[in-house]
């Protein structure tokens, strides 16, 4: 009975979600510090913005440049979202774990498109 009564909870959706939405004003301020690096500091931060701009997936840029705009904003809430929804199914350490393993499996693909863009640029 306890089991079923903390599987239906929404708190852990909604604190997450409301930590998505406080962290992303810091990770804002992060990407404009983050920008001077060049674009490597962005792909730490952003993975998915840049993996809409890959070249070689020909997305045309008015498509491109809006997403990446709202991709700033959303990524983190987003995140809140998903790592909520896993904690009410698993619990908090695994849903922390899959978002971070979200996160970073973007970072390598990201990584990889821009090095496969410009096979001269080092790692």
């Amino acid at each position: 009975m306890a089991k079923a009564k903390k599987r239906n909870s929404t708190w852990p959706m909604l604190v997450s979600l409301a930590i998505g939405i406080a962290v992303t004003p810091i990770a804002v301020h992060a990407a404009s510090v983050m920008a001077l690096a060049g674009p490597g500091g962005l792909i730490l931060l952003y993975p998915v913005v840049e993996l809409v701009k890959v070249p070689w997936l020909r997305v045309p840029g008015a498509i491109t440049d809006p997403f990446a705009q709202w991709g700033i904003f959303l990524q983190f809430p987003l995140y809140g979202l998903i790592m909520g929804w896993i904690a009410r199914q698993r619990g908090l350490w695994i849903a922390f774990g899959a978002i971070v393993f979200l996160h970073f499996a973007a970072v390598l693909v990201a990584t990889l498109a821009a090095h496969f863009e410009n096979p001269l640029m080092r790692f």
